[in-house]
């Protein structure tokens, strides 16, 4: 937990990855709710394996797009995308 909070804290990119079962999304999920810093919004994908690039980015432009849209910040948050 702190590696990823010091690596957020640099403004780095965290992705985990490995076997499943191992805790990885239990990780992030508590690491996302825990995060002293909201001035990132966390975002948690699922079964990484089975999402392709171009979902994430329509995803991320999608979010960056509302905010634009809406003209006004929301609060960060952390959410699970199935």
């Amino acid at each position: 937990m702190n590696l990823l909070r010091r690596s957020f804290t640099k403004g780095q990119h965290v992705v985990l990855h490995g076997l499943g079962g191992l805790g990885k999304t239990t990780l992030a999920e508590a690491f996302a709710h825990n995060y002293e810093n909201r001035s990132h919004e966390v975002l948690i994908f699922r079964n990484g394996n089975q999402i392709s690039e171009k979902y994430i980015l329509d995803e991320l432009f999608a979010r960056w797009e509302g905010d634009e849209k809406a003209n006004k910040t929301h609060p960060p948050t952390a959410q699970t995308i199935p």
